[in-house]
């Protein structure tokens, strides 16, 4: 009956993932994804039973940020004490390998070496391309795993180093059956939003894949909307206090250049819950306004009139819900007779980024 009941979840499960998209943010080979994705043990076994071909669960995630302040993408250890005499296994997803992206990886090899004692296993995963094209050349097809490249020359710093890319995918054209970690290689590198628009959706490993990603996707989500929560706290909060702190100046001489400092802290405060609250899952920050600096001093703003229509600017931000249109803020500061020397939203912002630069 338990086997009949546990045959009806992952059949049930299996058509959640035929109909799930992961969203434009979370697809494979996206930094942070990718890595969440790496982090979990079933693809953890998949890395390293494909390079050292040793049992499930004998490798398990470590600390991945080194003593010179450097962080790598992931880092995979022996779990038991009696299993040290196996190499550590260094993973990078990178979009474009070039020079400096690989002395970064040596720096990293380096420090897992001098961590762990073992010249570490090197796998990296190319998302677009090698370039220059002449580092290509650097990297030999593996006589066992045609799919993928393996650096010449390690000496020093590496056991061994391996990378996989579009044209190593591209070019092991002798068989249609992947094997686990040259399906895992295809999933990030192709990166495609769904099983059936990948092109081996019916590998057993790629749906393999897209359930975890599927698992992944819907914690991350719940971690998001535990952040959004927490930021919108911060912000009701800090607003009450900043507006205490405005109105206690009220009548104090001298006190203008304080006040300016907290209208600025409240329109920062209202951009940050803009960004983290409302549109902390949307496709592209670039609607966004960009949060305003808070180092460095207060440009000198001269003339009354232009400290007036600074100060409507402040608190037409601040009390915003949205995004900031520059153009309907001026027609308004016309109607209430501010703004007179600026005839488009684009020089109101220009004069208000001006104004509240560095």
């Amino acid at each position: 009956m338990t086997k009949e009941i546990e045959s009806a979840e992952e059949s049930s499960m299996f058509n959640d993932v035929l109909t799930f998209k992961l969203h434009n943010n979370q697809l494979p080979g996206k930094d942070q994804f990718s890595k969440e994705m790496l982090k979990t043990q079933e693809v953890m076994d998949i890395v390293v039973g494909g390079l050292l071909n040793v049992p499930k669960g004998t490798y398990t995630s470590a600390e991945t940020e080194w003593h010179n302040s450097s962080k790598s993408d992931i880092l995979y250890k022996p779990r038991l004490a009696a299993q040290s005499s196996l190499p550590p296994v260094l993973v990078e997803v990178q979009l474009t390998v070039n020079e400096p992206f690989m002395q970064r990886v040596v720096s990293y090899a380096q420090n897992a070496m001098n961590t762990y004692k073992l010249y570490p296993i090197v796998l990296i995963f190319c998302i677009d391309r090698v370039s220059p094209a002449q580092l290509a050349t650097k990297f030999k097809t593996s006589d066992q795993k045609p799919w993928m490249a393996s650096l010449e020359t390690t000496d020093f710093w590496a056991k061994s180093c391996y990378i996989v890319s579009k044209l190593t995918l591209e070019s092991d054209s002798s068989t249609s059956q992947l094997t686990p970690l040259q399906a895992l290689a295809s999933f990030l590198i192709e990166g495609s939003p769904t099983l059936h628009a990948h092109s081996h959706a019916d590998n057993d490993t790629i749906k393999q894949l897209y359930q975890i990603a599927m698992t992944v996707s819907k914690s991350q989500v719940q971690s998001d909307n535990d952040l959004s929560n927490v930021v919108d706290i911060i912000c009701f909060n800090n607003e009450k206090l900043l507006k205490k702190a405005h109105d206690a100046l009220f009548g104090v001489t001298g006190t203008s250049k304080a006040k300016l400092a907290i209208e600025r802290a409240l329109v920062f405060n209202a951009a940050a819950k803009r960004k983290y609250c409302q549109n902390l899952n949307s496709d592209s920050d670039s609607s966004l306004e960009p949060l305003p600096k808070l180092k460095g001093k207060t440009s000198e703003i001269r003339g009354n009139r232009k400290q007036d229509d600074l100060e409507f600017v402040i608190g037409y931000k601040r009390d915003l819900i949205g995004k900031m249109d520059w153009k309907k803020c001026l027609s308004i500061g016309h109607e209430k007779k501010l703004c007179q020397t600026y005839s488009t939203g684009e020089s109101l912002r220009r004069f208000f980024y001006n104004a509240t630069k560095k």
